[in-house]
């Protein structure tokens, strides 16, 4: 069973914002998942990452067009 989280990169900049997965067999494999939201499904996930991408874009003026 896949489990999805949202994660970025490049030294954690919002515009980075990406959906991943993990075997949730394979979760303990990884460095720290501690601090992680988890979803059970890639739409949850897609879901929330567009509500934060709404969020970011509404309270950054620097992020208009980020996400495009």
């Amino acid at each position: 069973m896949k489990k999805w989280w949202i994660t970025m990169t490049n030294n954690s900049h919002f515009k980075t914002l990406k959906i991943k997965s993990v075997n949730e067999s394979d979760k303990s494999k990884e460095k720290d998942f501690s601090n992680c939201i988890w979803f059970n499904n890639k739409g949850e996930a897609e879901e929330f990452l567009e509500q934060m991408k709404e969020l970011i874009e509404e309270n950054y003026s620097g992020a208009k067009d980020w996400f495009k």
